[in-house]
């Protein structure tokens, strides 16, 4: 406390002498000078937390107690967190009332919805505004505080557009993010599925990116390449992987779409160059089968025996009743196994005539040929 001051008073005399004796100067004033000190200083702190939200707080203490009330500046400086009403909210000053030797200040905490790490933020207290002048600052006057996030996200992909050769037409995907983020998150990216990279489409990135501050969507675009393969439609897959960076975790990861074809192709037959067969040494037959355009599978061909005057099992070997082209290929040959009998008899005719492909409705066969024996 400051300098105090005691009055005394002089009321009365009881024994004046016979009159000799009179108060002159009644009032006396005695000033007591305080030897006593105290200094303020941060001794404790809690952390906030915004779910729920959770004030942080400082603990003021003073070392003795004042006649008067302290009353200190409180000022927050941002680290990682935002003061001014977006993470936190900062109280002006402080006050320890007299006769009391400390004081709890609450700091409010403001819950947001972005998904971030925990923030920090100072909180430093001085100069002293109003207080006994013996009341002085001490150490420590700052604190360290820490804002515990309680938002969380997850990214995923999802289908956009279907593909096309005619056209082209491109493969989309979108990437979202289920809420806002602080950092930049990265998820790595692979294709696959029964279209080829490089051959039906080109490449996508190994990477997408979900901007700070952002939910998406991200899109991935992939250019069709129209080639001249018989394919029919094809299925691409896009998988996100556990994001690199970042604070979000992995949500839906798997996505497809087709790529439509616009090839078509057609078998026919002929005989093979010098495809006749012949008794003397049983010379094979031969014929060729044709696809006009090659198929991205084998192609199977099934045929039948048209009414030639070669018998089957007598003049020739029993045939399959198919042939299969190869995959990325155009031709397959039908070998007729011609039998040398003893019977004397002209040419004989083995007439194949194509009915069906398997495998691929764009693939269409029709058309016979004639092989001499």
């Amino acid at each position: 406390e400051g300098s105090e001051t005691a009055t005394l008073t002089l009321s009365a005399l009881s024994d004046t002498f016979g009159g000799q004796l009179s108060i002159t100067d009644a009032t006396g004033t005695l000033s007591i000078t305080d030897n006593d000190t105290a200094t303020v200083s941060v001794t404790a702190s809690v952390n906030g937390d915004e779910g729920p939200p959770t004030d942080a707080s400082i603990t003021v203490t003073q070392t003795a107690a004042a006649s008067v009330d302290t009353v200190i500046t409180l000022a927050c400086a941002d680290v990682t967190a935002t003061g001014g009403g977006t993470d936190f909210t900062c109280p002006a000053s402080v006050t320890i009332t007299a006769g009391t030797t400390f004081t709890v200040a609450p700091i409010a905490i403001n819950d947001d919805a972005i998904v971030e790490a925990a923030e920090t933020f100072t909180a430093t207290i001085g100069p002293i505004t109003a207080s006994d002048p013996q009341v002085t600052l001490g150490a420590p006057v700052s604190a360290n505080l820490l804002i515990a996030d309680d938002d969380t996200a997850t990214v995923a992909i999802a289908a956009g557009t279907n593909g096309s050769e005619p056209g082209p037409s491109n493969v989309t995907f979108t990437v979202t993010q289920s809420a806002v983020a602080s950092v930049d998150t990265v998820i790595p990216v692979t294709y696959g599925g029964g279209a080829a990279s490089g051959v039906d489409y080109t490449a996508g990135p190994a990477t997408v990116t979900v901007l700070a501050g952002t939910t998406g969507p991200v899109t991935i675009t992939l250019p069709v390449i129209d080639d001249l393969v018989v394919e029919g439609t094809e299925t691409l897959t896009a998988t996100l992987g556990a994001p690199t960076s970042g604070l979000a975790t992995l949500g839906a990861a798997l996505a497809s779409r087709d790529i439509a074809d616009d090839d078509t192709a057609t078998v026919s037959i002929a005989p093979s160059a010098g495809g006749d067969g012949a008794e003397p040494g049983a010379d094979d037959g031969e014929f060729t089968v044709t696809m006009s355009a090659m198929s991205a599978t084998p192609t199977t061909v099934s045929y039948t025996l048209g009414a030639g005057t070669a018998t089957s099992a007598t003049d020739f070997a029993a045939l399959p009743g198919s042939v299969i082209i190869p995959a990325n290929s155009l031709t397959a040959v039908i070998a007729v196994d011609v039998l040398d009998d003893a019977i004397v008899e002209g040419g004989e005719t083995v007439i194949v005539n194509l009915t069906a492909t398997t495998s691929n409705a764009l693939i269409t066969a029709a058309g016979n040929a004639t092989n001499t024996i």
